[in-house]
């Protein structure tokens, strides 16, 4: 085919066959347009979403009972406990043959304490040394399953 029949076959394109074409042309770009779009939504919706979702509960210290101390540390010679409401003061004192230990309400070893269980000291006169421990298991879980 040479040159003026492509340009005479293209002149004779009827006009339904343009009309169709344009609007093959135009669906197209109409079709990419609602993509855009949508793409466009998803990344601005997204965020929001993402602020709307509920942060999870961050991690609060065990609640000590009052008159309890959280024991930190313990070995056979010294147990070190925190005190104060904060928990970041500690104090720590000797333990000896002589101590008393009571473990969830019957008679315990020091060797039995661990880090992380609640104790009641009380201490010698000088205040350096435990002459009885009561301690108990940490509560688990504290306010969990509770209603309100």
């Amino acid at each position: 085919m040479n040159l003026s029949a492509t340009h005479d076959m293209h002149l004779n394109v009827s006009p339904l066959a343009r009309l169709q074409a344009h609007a093959s042309h135009s669906r197209g770009a109409r079709i990419l347009k609602a993509l855009a779009l949508l793409v466009t939504l998803a990344f601005l919706i997204a965020p929001m979403a993402e602020a709307k979702r509920p942060k999870p509960p961050t991690e609060t210290p065990d609640p000590v009972p009052a008159g309890m101390q959280k024991i930190l540390e313990v070995n056979a010679l010294t147990i070190k406990v925190a005190v104060g409401t904060s928990g970041s003061n500690t104090q720590s004192y000797s333990i000896t043959n002589a101590t008393k230990v009571t473990m969830n309400g019957a008679p315990g070893n020091a060797r039995d304490l661990k880090a992380g269980m609640l104790a009641k000291i009380e201490p010698s006169a000088d205040g350096k040394t435990a002459v009885t421990i009561t301690a108990q298991d940490p509560v688990a879980h504290p306010g969990k399953n509770r209603v309100g």
